[in-house]
């Protein structure tokens, strides 16, 4: 796992065991959610949830106040991810690749109630043109052990964006991919798939208060 690049760590954390769940037809609750993410004109940032902005990559994001969210320089903290991997080994990776200077990976969250499910936010460069949908599927398509792809295309207060769902050895994966200008940001959840619906409505609440037009200050 350490030796993957850092670009595709988000997507790679997904691996798991050789067996998987068929995968999980999205239930009318979630799809009305979906649905709604067509008609909001800016982000929407629900009651209980927390905004982390972050002007070294350029955005923000909600997460809900019972969720730990950490950027680089709280993994950087003196003991902050010894301390973390001792509450949740599967952490690590994440934490090594959070410290990394200018990583992609933006943001690491999870949900400190029951460390089932995992959130990461990437930024990458790249073309933003018409064709960044299809090469970012082409991406999950072709990872190692991915079964039952679903996919579709949003609108979202922050952009063009495609919703894809998958599952890889025991997890459940939900992401979302924006684009904006000649930036990607990937939105990742993975949980087991007997907790994923639990965090479906979660996930699209935190796309919904994604803000890319935070400008970029760098220190």
């Amino acid at each position: 796992m350490r030796v993957l690049p850092v670009a595709a760590l988000v997507l790679a954390l997904g691996a798991g065991a050789a067996h998987a769940a068929p995968a999980r037809p999205v239930s009318p609750a979630e799809q009305y959610l979906e649905d709604q993410l067509a008609h909001r004109a800016a982000p929407e940032v629900p009651s209980g949830f927390r905004v982390r902005r972050l002007t070294d990559a350029g955005f923000a994001v909600a997460f809900p106040a019972g969720w730990q969210v950490l950027q680089r320089r709280d993994a950087v903290w003196p003991g902050a991810a010894q301390t973390l991997v001792r509450f949740d080994r599967a952490l690590a990776p994440y934490l090594a690749a959070l410290v990394v200077p200018d990583s992609p990976l933006a943001l690491v969250g999870f949900d400190r109630r029951l460390p089932a499910a995992t959130a990461t936010v990437l930024v990458s460069r790249g073309p933003a043109g018409a064709g960044w949908a299809r090469g970012a599927l082409r991406t999950v398509r072709e990872l190692p052990g991915v079964r039952g792809v679903v996919q579709r295309r949003l609108r979202l207060p922050a952009g063009a964006a495609l919703l894809v769902r998958y599952l890889r050895g025991r997890l459940a994966t939900s992401q979302l991919f924006v684009a904006r200008d000649s930036r990607i940001l990937t939105l990742t959840l993975t949980a087991p798939p007997a907790a994923a619906p639990r965090y479906a409505a979660t996930f699209l609440a935190v796309a919904r208060s994604l803000d890319l037009s935070v400008p970029i200050l760098h220190p």
